[in-house]
């Protein structure tokens, strides 16, 4: 009786073709018309890389072993969905986004950031934003993908810093210097990856947007200590 008259109040359609659904924001037909990034940057310099990964030439520049982007944002319905999704509260779109994720590493290599030898994370919220929007939409998303390739999820960062959003922010140093000593290790003792115990395997750290990357770069030197073989970031949508 309630989710008939949540669905009567609050009816399903797609954020696309605006078509009514049952218990979806996005059609098959508008899922399979998303495009999808064919070619993928290197994090440092920004040119061409199989799978995004770092140029042996620029690891030096940057912590991220390499950076996989599902989608540009500058495609309309990519923006509707996530901003549905962040702004908007409508925690239903996880299935989908994710899904677009699956989608977008299968056509792809999804074995480069997916192995026994893999943790996943998300970047974490600050607990004052995190009670204003009732959930952490990176944690929601890298969850369904744990789960989808059977690896393990943990929460080994906590957002220590309440700092102003990335998206108020127009230059890039400014960026960058907004999310300097955002982040700390979780050091909760039910954690299992810590300082004394080094993760010997991949780090995977799941965002839902990245413009000019300062906060996934921040996570990942957040994450050094731990002494991975890799850190790996999967976003998304880049640009803004």
């Amino acid at each position: 009786m309630r989710k008939t008259l949540l669905k009567i109040i609050y009816p399903y359609y797609c954020l696309s073709c605006k078509n009514e659904l049952n218990d979806s924001y996005l059609c098959r037909e508008c899922f399979s018309a998303i495009p999808l990034l064919k070619e993928q940057l290197c994090p440092a310099c920004e040119k061409p890389s199989p799978f995004g990964k770092t140029h042996a030439t620029c690891r030096q520049k940057t912590p991220l072993s390499g950076v996989f982007v599902a989608m540009d944002y500058k495609e309309k319905i990519v923006q509707r969905l996530i901003h549905q999704y962040k702004y908007k509260f409508v925690k239903n779109l996880a299935e989908p986004l994710a899904n677009i994720l699956i989608k977008s590493l299968a056509e792809q290599n999804k074995e480069l950031f997916f192995n026994t030898n893999t943790v996943i994370t998300a970047v974490p919220l600050h607990p004052i934003r995190l009670r204003w929007r009732g959930f952490n939409q990176a944690q929601f998303i890298a969850q369904k993908l744990a789960s989808r390739f059977n690896i393990p999820y943990e929460n080994l960062l906590i957002r220590s810093k309440n700092n102003p959003t990335q998206k108020d922010i127009p230059q890039t140093p400014l960026r960058q210097k907004n999310i300097q000593g955002v982040f700390r290790l979780n050091d909760i003792p039910n954690v299992k990856y810590q300082i004394e115990s080094p993760i010997k395997s991949n780090i995977v750290i799941i965002d839902d947007i990245t413009t000019t990357l300062s906060t996934l770069n921040e996570c990942a030197t957040t994450l050094l200590p731990l002494k991975p073989k890799n850190i790996y970031a999967i976003v998304l949508a880049r640009g803004l």
